[in-house]
């Protein structure tokens, strides 16, 4: 039988503690001024889906690890107004943050009007497949369109590369520090690991099989034989059982992990492009040709991204600014660059490139 609600390493006790801290956080909402306007509060991310993290300390005391990733829905009601939510709700959320000791987040509010219209996206398929409801009616998700996981576009892979390859460059932004603390060698091994999760998850994508639950994936990729399966293995108990490494286990982890991540990026481009994709100067020459992921995308998208283009681009030194290709597209081209070519150069430049990069990517991802 399970013990937690919440985690698969958790127990009875755990269960009450993130249980308070939601009702908590729950009342505070309701008494705030925009409780009336909100149709329902749900719990997503790994606690959400049942396999959240516990983190044990030394004396054996079971404590949260993931952020708490709320989901907002409200009423139909005018942009303005949700603004309004929103605000309010951070104002919350980062008391919680202080008061419980993780990120307390809380996405922007969305309408049960736009929720029948959500596209169709891995974070928003996960949360309809797994989530607690935190209050609210128990079918307010039922609006949300009913996608099959097995059939992510491959856009998501792509959102997921770009998304996990920035944390590996934020992981050596923290490498690079005088003097690394114990919060920056837990950072680092929380966003090594992510980027090998999402490395398997991309290869079951492109198999049309990926699922909700992070041990199915595992079990899949070993029936399916994929490589580095161990290290997805280590990544899924690192997800479940968190823990905090030495500087010379993470030095060693990043060199296996960001070989890993290029193959995978290498791999996920061939198979979208029909070709053999074999090093990033044949990427840069295969993205050049043609975007991939805008078959079948309508005239409406494209005039965002070629808008997107213009705005954000030029900060990358992109010459092709008036385009309609995905700017993730570009960002992760760039990404790529960053994390395995330009930093090899005598005349590298880090903070400059890096920061450009950063800016784009707060803003597209």
């Amino acid at each position: 039988m399970k013990k937690s609600k919440y985690t698969l390493n958790g127990d009875a006790a755990f269960d009450e503690m993130l249980e308070k801290h939601l009702g908590d956080i729950s009342e505070a909402i309701k008494k705030s001024k925009v409780s009336k306007n909100i149709a329902a509060l749900v719990l997503g991310g790994g606690y959400g889906r049942g396999e959240g993290g516990v983190f044990e300390t030394a004396d054996g005391q079971k404590k949260l690890y993931n952020d708490l990733d709320f989901f907002v829905i409200a009423e139909n009601l005018s942009p303005s107004s949700l603004k309004k939510i929103d605000r309010i709700l951070a104002g919350i959320g980062e008391s919680f943050s202080r008061k419980i000791g993780i990120d307390v987040d809380f996405g922007p509010a969305k309408t049960l009007k736009q929720l029948a219209k959500m596209p169709f996206t891995m974070m928003w398929q996960e949360l309809r497949e797994g989530h607690v409801l935190v209050y609210g009616a128990n079918d307010v998700l039922n609006s949300l369109p009913d996608y099959d996981l097995h059939d992510l576009p491959r856009s998501e892979g792509l959102r997921l590369l770009l998304n996990r390859g920035a944390g590996l460059l934020f992981a050596r932004q923290r490498f690079r520090l005088e003097n690394i603390n114990t919060a920056d060698r837990d950072f680092i091994g929380r966003n090594l690991y992510k980027a090998v999760l999402a490395c398997g998850d991309v290869f079951l994508m492109l198999q049309n099989q990926y699922c909700l639950s992070a041990r199915d994936r595992l079990c899949l990729l070993e029936e399916l034989g994929a490589e580095d399966v161990e290290l997805y293995r280590q990544a899924v108990r690192f997800k479940l059982s968190p823990q905090i490494y030495s500087i010379q286990e993470l030095t060693a982890l990043q060199e296996l992990v960001m070989n890993m991540f290029e193959k995978t990026c290498l791999h996920f481009f061939s198979v979208c492009y029909s070709f053999a994709i074999n090093n990033l100067q044949e990427l840069k020459i295969a993205l050049k040709d043609k975007d991939c992921f805008m078959q079948g995308v309508g005239i409406k998208e494209i005039t965002k991204n070629y808008v997107k283009n213009v705005i954000y681009m030029r900060r990358l030194d992109d010459y092709s600014l008036f385009s309609s290709t995905s700017p993730r597209l570009k960002l992760l081209q760039f990404l790529l660059g960053l994390l395995f070519e330009y930093h090899q150069h005598s005349g590298y430049t880090n903070c400059a490139k890096e920061k450009n990069f950063l800016k784009c990517w707060n803003k597209l991802n």
